[in-house]
């Protein structure tokens, strides 16, 4: 991305609050914090245990995280769409 950090940072901590609301029924045990431009983060989505860390740098988010096994059917797809989201949100073409 073009955004630098602190812009980058902004819109993903926007992203993250209108998703929560988006998916009250579906999200669970949700742990957000922040120091500077790292975002640790845990939550239960459909039985599962998610958590991760967030990496913003001036041009390029990185996102590690744990995958739950029994859900590795489903990471390609997950994975392809974390991507195209993210790329909308930081103004880049899919």
């Amino acid at each position: 991305h073009e955004l630098g950090a602190e812009e980058a940072t902004k819109r993903l901590k926007r992203f993250a609050e209108t998703l929560v609301e988006e998916n009250q029924g579906i999200l669970s045990d949700i742990q957000e914090s922040w120091v500077d431009h790292t975002a640790h983060f845990s939550f239960r989505v459909m039985g599962f245990s998610i958590q991760g860390r967030l990496y913003v740098e001036d041009s390029q988010v990185r996102l590690e995280g744990k995958f739950p096994f029994a859900a590795l059917p489903f990471k390609k797809g997950i994975e392809k769409d974390i991507k195209s989201a993210a790329k909308k949100l930081m103004g880049e073409s899919a």
